[in-house]
């Protein structure tokens, strides 16, 4: 994928993040109600963290979570790279 078009989804993908995150639904219900792939969700919200921190770090924090409870996941901590 170029840069470009990466950087394009990416905003992209910042804003639902941000979307969702104001909307206070939780993660399941949202994409649900969006037909968006939690699976998609949460690569985006794991890739676009990893590029602002350069860090692995998520994926630990977050293993399990979709299963277990999708709010556990540290995502509110992970937007201040969306108010950019």
């Amino acid at each position: 994928m170029s840069d470009l078009k990466h950087e394009v989804i990416a905003e992209r993908w910042a804003a639902l993040i941000r979307e969702r995150t104001d909307s206070g639904m939780a993660i399941k219900e949202w994409c649900q109600e969006r037909n968006i792939k939690e699976s998609q969700y949460y690569y985006w919200l794991k890739t676009l963290w990893k590029e602002e921190t350069g860090s692995g770090k998520l994926e630990q924090q977050c293993s399990g979570t979709k299963k277990q409870d999708p709010g556990s996941c540290p995502e509110k901590d992970m937007l201040a790279f969306c108010a950019k």
